[in-house]
């Protein structure tokens, strides 16, 4: 295929296919290599970030005490074994239901955040029914018609469910 105004005639091919035809010997396998080795290098991340989150949970008392114990050698091993429960979980999850793996994982992460919207939202409204009327002119902005406002916003976060 012909591209037009990038200067050369081959920019629509991969990179492995401008590889092969440059002759350059193990072309396809050196980009094999780079791939594998980016991907490793991103799960070893997510790895490791998951179980310092989870060890800072449960330091924090945010999750539960057991994810927070190091082994010997300072290794939370109970939050690396969760950690990588999770990601077998979704290695398994891709490899037995491709087709469903990413609309399943996306919805846990949206079931995720309308929670915890939920949460804030009935946060808020139980401190703004706790305050006294005196009270609420000493904030900044101030809005009357918050109860009208609020008062749709529970039935809007109900139905998007």
């Amino acid at each position: 295929m012909e591209s037009r105004g990038h200067g050369h005639r081959y920019y629509w091919e991969s990179v492995r296919e401008r590889l092969y035809r440059r002759g350059i010997p193990y072309g396809a396998s050196i980009m094999n290599l780079v791939v594998i080795t980016a991907a490793l290098s991103s799960s070893n991340t997510d790895l490791y970030l998951s179980t310092r989150m989870l060890f800072s949970l449960s330091k924090g008392r945010y999750a539960p005490e057991w994810l927070g114990r190091l082994s010997e050698n300072g290794v939370p091993r109970h939050a690396l074994a969760v950690s990588t429960g999770g990601m077998v979980a979704a290695i398994l999850l891709a490899i037995y239901a491709p087709a469903k793996a990413f609309l399943m994982l996306y919805g846990v992460a949206v079931a995720g955040m309308f929670f915890v919207w939920i949460i804030i939202l009935l946060t808020h409204l139980a401190f703004r029914r706790a305050l006294a009327p005196n009270e609420s002119p000493g904030f900044p902005c101030v809005c009357d018609s918050f109860r009208i406002r609020h008062g749709w916003a529970s039935p809007l976060c109900s139905e998007s469910l």
